[in-house]
């Protein structure tokens, strides 16, 4: 929620979309005063619901709205979706910690895809099954150069390996974009060199 201001930056939002919320979130009010500020609306989406941007299918796989709690954990409430642009279909996974993952993996949720982001920007709290499950060739890690978390972790990075993911990462790669369709796709990188 505090990148929210500097998402607006430069640019024109329609719809801000967020998932299942605690009861108790005491910085939505602040959340929604920018929204409306901006001219743009707040919308809750919900696992099971499917809506269509454009081109893009997005598919909400978590959280369910039964996880908003007012003792959850904020990061297992964190957004999953799989978008799916010409063919290609991106899971999306917030700051997903392993316990939340591992849940997912259980319920039978259906993870395929063909680029994983990297829950919670590579950090070690992470499901090895949760990421082989989503059976993506590339994984793209969005972390910042020298955090002070040790993001990405360097086992996280070996289980990705093992899984045989390709991975991108922002503090060595800049920005990166997923560019192509199923028939051919690549990542291209902007910034700092790999």
């Amino acid at each position: 929620m505090g990148g929210l201001a500097g998402a607006f930056g430069g640019r024109a939002v329609g719809v801000v979309a967020t998932g299942v919320l605690p009861p108790a979130e005491d910085r939505l009010p602040a959340v929604d005063a920018l929204v409306r500020r901006t001219g743009a609306e707040r919308v809750r989406l919900v696992a099971g619901e499917r809506r269509t941007q454009g081109a893009v299918l997005i598919e909400v796989l978590a959280p369910a709205p039964e996880r908003a709690t007012a003792g959850a954990e904020a990061n297992d409430l964190s957004l999953v979706v799989r978008a799916t642009v010409r063919g290609l279909r991106v899971l999306l996974t917030g700051d997903l910690g392993a316990e939340a993952e591992a849940r997912l993996r259980r319920d039978g949720t259906d993870l395929a895809a063909d680029v994983l982001k990297v829950p919670h920007h590579g950090s070690a709290d992470a499901d090895p099954a949760f990421l082989a499950a989503t059976a993506a060739r590339v994984a793209l890690v969005s972390v910042g150069a020298d955090n002070t978390y040790g993001h990405p972790a360097r086992t996280l990075l070996e289980t990705l390996a093992r899984t045989g993911m390709t991975v991108h990462r922002t503090d060595r790669q800049g920005d990166l974009a997923v560019v192509g369709s199923a028939d051919g796709w690549g990542v291209a990188a902007r910034g700092r060199s790999p």
